[in-house]
């Protein structure tokens, strides 16, 4: 059975507040369960008000602040889905 990838990392679900360090584009890597082996998960972002501002990449799910670099530390809500 091929289900729908479920992301694991930073408390799970669609969307996650993070404390990102000062000085750093570096934000989180995206972890998922893929529910079939023969699944592909691509990343993205899947919208927001602050969506311009980061970036992921696909097929590793690492996420970055597009602002190089972070000055200050903030909560940052990232919406993110995972798709076969």
């Amino acid at each position: 059975m091929n289900d729908a990838p479920v992301i694991t990392s930073d408390g799970g679900g669609a969307t996650a507040a993070l404390n990102v360090a000062e000085n750093t584009t570096a934000v989180t890597t995206v972890l998922q369960h893929r529910c079939g082996d023969r699944d592909t998960v691509t990343y993205s972002i899947a919208g927001g008000d602050d969506a311009a501002l980061f970036s992921i990449v696909g097929a590793s799910g690492e996420l970055t602040s597009r602002r190089h670099p972070i000055s200050k530390r903030l909560w940052i809500p990232i919406s993110t889905t995972a798709t076969k």
